[in-house]
């Protein structure tokens, strides 16, 4: 799994990206996959192009943000 806060050539601002998918991490709930994730941290990254890639061939879903290690 590849995540870029820019595709080649695009201008990337730094923790822009980063930050928003620091968002989503803290935010997992155990349901949404990390594309989900990655999909709401890209809308928040209005003036860069991040980039996705995948070769997995199983959903990525992270555990709850909040779920201490007793529970995964």
């Amino acid at each position: 799994m590849l995540l870029l806060a820019t595709a080649r050539g695009g201008v990337a601002y730094i923790g822009v990206f980063t930050d928003a998918m620091a968002d989503q991490f803290a935010s997992a709930d155990g349901e949404r996959d990390i594309y989900a994730m990655f999909t709401g941290a890209s809308s928040k990254c209005s003036q860069q192009n991040p980039k996705f890639e995948n070769t997995a061939k199983k959903r990525l879903v992270l555990p709850p943000a909040n779920c201490s290690a007793a529970c995964i």
